[in-house]
């Protein structure tokens, strides 16, 4: 059975009781997975149409050199592609309605919490001095990405697969007795890991071997660390640490070109 064999990184914090607090032990390993290229995923997460901002369009250029790239060695390998571009999005694509089940088509309507009050979690009336300018839930979310699509240069196949949720995607990789989860896509401090299909929910939650392609994403930075892309490099680092492992797309895509 051909095999993708990857050498993958991952971040290791030293155990050892008389070490583990020692922080300058703290160091890189690295080993070689031997994969089989039938029981693999390339979930390809909010990888949007370029918007009018500065980590859009830097986002924009990775997708083109190196995540289009990716995608085309997948696909000759025989690794399903996967896009989990939030649920507004998906709909947007005939594929989501494939391994969909009655939570994605007909989705509950949340209940409002008992406690904390509405009004205090709207910060409004008398609670309003606590508000700020800041993210806050899925109506400004849903309006944020209203306008947007998939990214022309990696839309969706007619064979591709489209996931809205980490039950959705769950669904589909147990149909297809998939196991290792290769990773691309925005943002890496936010959505790669948090997301309900991201790094985190299926890899801790969930148990599948989860394999971030690190220059394949990027981070939302701040004004102090943009020019660095220093919360870029902390978040892989953070995945490394305690999620899964790490590779670049120059070895991904050799080793789907050298299967043996």
């Amino acid at each position: 059975m051909p095999q993708l064999k990857i050498p993958v990184r991952y971040y290791y914090v030293d155990s050892d009781q008389e070490t583990w607090r020692i922080e300058t032990k703290f160091h890189y390993a690295e080993k070689t997975l031997a994969i089989d290229p039938k029981e693999a995923a390339l979930i390809l997460l909010d990888i949007w149409k370029e918007g009018d901002n500065s980590f859009s369009k830097r986002a924009a250029e990775i997708t083109l050199k190196k995540i289009v790239p990716a995608v085309n060695a997948a696909r000759k390998a025989g690794i399903i592609i996967v896009h989990a571009p939030s649920p507004p999005v998906a709909k947007r694509h005939l594929q989501w309605t494939r391994f969909a089940g009655d939570e994605e088509v007909n989705p509950p309507k949340p209940s409002p919490p008992e406690w904390p009050p509405p009004e205090f979690v709207e910060r409004k009336g008398k609670y309003l001095e606590y508000s700020r300018k800041i993210y806050r839930g899925p109506q400004y979310f849903d309006s944020l990405i209203g306008f947007r699509d998939i990214a022309d240069p990696v839309k969706p196949l007619p064979e591709d697969f489209v996931v809205t949720t980490g039950n959705h995607l769950h669904r589909l990789l147990k149909s297809q007795k998939i196991l290792h989860l290769f990773y691309v896509g925005f943002y890496v401090n936010m959505c790669i890991q948090y997301r309900d299909y991201g790094m985190r929910a299926m890899g801790i939650e969930r148990g599948y071997n989860v394999i971030l392609l690190r220059d394949c994403t990027t981070a939302i930075e701040s004004h102090d660390t943009v020019e660095e892309l220093s919360m870029t490099k902390a978040s892989i680092q953070h995945i490394e640490t305690l999620l899964g492992f790490s590779a670049t797309s120059e070895d991904f895509i050799r080793a789907c070109e050298n299967l043996t």
